[in-house]
């Protein structure tokens, strides 16, 4: 079965489950608020046990590596990205002239964790490469959290 429907709209399914992933930092995009519902809702549909675990890109590692005009091997003539007021912007222009403007919120690993903890989830610790052994650090670009929901009282 295939359902497509916004994330942000997560909590509106009728089913539960025991694992949910959010990937190559998609959340942000549509801002703060949007990011909270769908948090929410995906906190909601777990089973008690259940696991969400969570990618980002480290907001230090990009105000670290932000890039002017570089050639982009992937076929962008010129890509600029850079931080500005918690958000990570990109400015991508194509040799046919075409720019793609993408912006999104950016979380401190410690942030994304008392999120999570408020919605009823217990973080584990920020990671880089999903590597427990390994706490999230600004020298890597991206960090993983792995939540667990509370199990519910009286079941």
């Amino acid at each position: 079965m295939l359902v497509a429907l916004d994330q942000r709209h997560v909590g509106r399914l009728r089913w539960t489950f025991d694992a949910a992933l959010v990937m190559w930092h998609s959340l942000g995009f549509a801002g703060r608020a949007a990011d909270l519902e769908t948090l929410a809702g995906l906190a909601g549909v777990l089973r008690p046990g259940g696991r969400l675990a969570i990618a980002l890109f480290h907001p230090v590692w990009l105000q670290r590596n932000e890039r002017v005009g570089a050639a982009d091997p992937r076929g962008a003539a010129s890509v600029r990205r850079w931080v500005q007021g918690g958000r990570c912007c990109h400015e991508i222009e194509y040799s046919n002239g075409r720019v793609d403007r993408i912006a999104f919120d950016l979380y401190q690993p410690d942030e994304i964790r008392d999120i999570v903890r408020q919605l009823g989830l217990e973080p584990g610790a920020p990671m880089t490469w999903w590597d427990t052994a390994r706490p999230a650090a600004s020298d890597c670009a991206r960090y993983q959290v792995v939540c667990e929901k509370r199990a519910t009282i009286g079941m």
